[in-house]
């Protein structure tokens, strides 16, 4: 399969750039998730209030540059492993949601994680 530049840009002729897909999808809307994707992860505070509680919000990055080949959250998450991994499996995660895109949405980055 070849692929053209010209596959990369939208019906008002602006290039757009390739997500790698994870191979994953996230616990709340089953959604896809791709290099570059922006996700809220939840977390609970208490488990006498077994509800959405808190949340930080992080992009997903491939993280080659950094001798890490493998999707990772930016910023991490203070664990000491995978943090995407460990957000969609771990039982301390209420969930992993897509709420957008670095490309059309990093204002969302910006937001939570200067509060």
């Amino acid at each position: 399969m070849t692929i053209r530049f010209a596959d990369f840009k939208d019906p008002a002729n602006n290039w757009s750039e390739p997500m790698q897909y994870t191979g994953l999808k996230d616990t709340i809307n089953k959604k896809d998730i791709y290099e570059g994707d922006i996700v809220r992860v939840y977390t609970f505070i208490s488990e006498e209030e077994p509800k959405l509680n808190d949340f930080s919000v992080h992009q997903i990055k491939y993280m080659i540059d950094m001798d890490y080949p493998a999707f990772d959250l930016e910023p991490t998450l203070d664990d000491e492993c995978n943090g995407l991994s460990w957000a969609i499996c771990a039982s301390e995660i209420e969930g992993i949601e897509v709420i957008g895109n670095i490309y059309e949405d990093s204002h969302l980055l910006k937001k939570k994680n200067e509060d």
